[in-house]
Parts: C-alpha cells; sequence; structure tokens
C-alpha cells in the first residue's frame, strides 16, 4: 500500500478523479519497486501461485501479554 499525503488543495482539472493528481507518481514508484525487487530477487513474479509461506525464525513471544 502506498499512501500520499498532500496537504496541496485538487487541482481543478481532476475534481472527479483526485487519484489522478498522482497517477505519475504511483506508476513510477511502481516501476522502480518492481525493477529494485527484480535485481534483488531475479523471477520472484514468475509463477506467484507457487509461492510459499515462510515463518520468520528466532521470534520472541511476549508471554505478559
Amino acid at each position: 500500500m502506498l499512501i500520499m499525503i498532500d496537504p496541496r488543495p485538487v487541482e481543478e482539472w481532476c475534481k472527479d478523479t483526485p487519484a489522478l493528481m498522482y497517477a505519475k507518481y504511483t506508476l513510477g514508484f511502481s516501476f522502480n519497486y518492481t525493477a529494485a525487487v527484480n535485481k534483488h530477487i531475479p523471477g520472484w513474479k514468475d509463477n506467484v501461485f507457487k509461492w510459499k509461506f515462510k515463518r520468520e525464525e528466532n521470534i520472541v513471544e511476549d508471554i505478559d501479554g
């Protein structure tokens, strides 16, 4: 999830769909994120239906509440 906080008023050309104002930034983030993950983990999106859940190890359980 990508959350953008922008205090500027919504531009007149995108009053009916305010998300259009951030389309360029959202697409840029998506392309850069995908490129970075592809470089770090090649083939990560080849078959998403074969993804496995991996439980982290050495996590201390808080039994006090």
